[in-house]
């Protein structure tokens, strides 16, 4: 008998196949090789055990008990094979975490502080979508959304509070020194307005202001605030920011408060957790609390 602990492999599995087949022919074309090599390959494995494993007559194979055994013992370490190099490839590719977030929130205040949670955890890969009306969430980790009062969520899903989502007048420098001159900007009054979905955050404004007399019924309305924040940066007009995603435009200078009258106080920014068990869910949650001030 061969001093090999096992026969070859290759020969191993043929006779895996044939065993569950009872077919060469069969075997041979699940296999993507010729009907010769896995008659090879089985008189090989025969070879070395010293004995037949399979009964021929005119009318083809067919295993015997000790064929049958071996090909389920071939199946079931093939089997766990697969699983093992499976887990080792999703190790290697690290977990994925899928993070819904509306378009706002993810231009100014997540994709400048990503970097950071990489750096710290390498092998959690990342995928960003919008959560935004007409796109499911249903596979999403985590999902950022802006929402007034509290936030209702299944009791499997973890929801933190991140921060306010108050939003006060405000233009950039550019409109600042252009219109200064010529438009009183403590008043807003003259100024050109720009608006994020509908003009009913101004005209609530304007309201809680006393400006009963002032219809804040002109400019143009963005469907989308990256839309509206480009309009804002390029100098056309006045708008309703949250002062909570322009921190870095306000302490720069770039963008400046024209009153200190809030709007949208009972909006805030949460961050649901729609898989707190998994870790990279978990890890994601923690770094970005860190940011925020929960209480604010």
């Amino acid at each position: 008998m061969n001093s090999s602990r096992i026969p070859p492999f290759v020969a191993l599995r043929a006779v895996a196949s044939v065993a569950r087949l009872q077919s060469v022919t069969k075997a041979a074309k699940e296999l993507n090789v010729s009907h010769s090599a896995v008659s090879h390959h089985i008189k090989a494995v025969e070879g070395w055990f010293g004995r037949s494993l399979f009964r021929r007559d005119g009318r083809g194979i067919s295993p015997g008990e000790d064929a049958v055994t071996l090909g389920q013992a071939v199946e079931d370490a093939l089997a766990q094979l697969s699983q093992s190099c499976a887990e080792i490839r999703r190790k290697g590719e690290g977990p994925d975490l899928t993070i819904a977030v509306i378009p706002s929130f993810a231009s100014w205040w997540l994709v400048p502080k990503l970097q950071g949670f990489q750096c710290r955890y390498p092998n959690v890969r990342l995928h960003l979508v919008y959560a935004v009306p007409g796109i499911s969430l249903e596979g999403a980790d985590i999902v950022i959304q802006a929402h007034k009062g509290v936030v209702e969520i299944p009791s499997n899903h973890v929801a933190v509070r991140l921060m306010c989502g108050v939003t006060y007048p405000a233009c950039s420098r550019v409109y600042f020194e252009k219109a200064n001159e010529r438009v009183d900007l403590l008043t807003i009054d003259s100024s050109e307005l720009l608006h994020d979905e509908t003009m009913d955050v101004w005209a609530q404004w304007m309201r809680a202001a006393g400006r009963v007399t002032f219809a804040p019924d002109r400019g143009p309305i963005y469907q989308d605030f990256n839309l509206l924040a480009a309009a804002i940066f390029a100098g056309q007009g006045v708008a309703q920011c949250p002062v909570a995603l322009f921190e870095r435009e306000i302490q720069s200078g770039s963008l400046i408060l024209l009153s200190d009258r809030p709007e949208n106080e009972d909006k805030s920014y949460w961050m649901t957790l729609r898989r707190p068990d998994k870790p990279a869910c978990r890890h994601f949650g923690d770094w970005t609390t860190s940011f925020t001030d929960l209480g604010a």
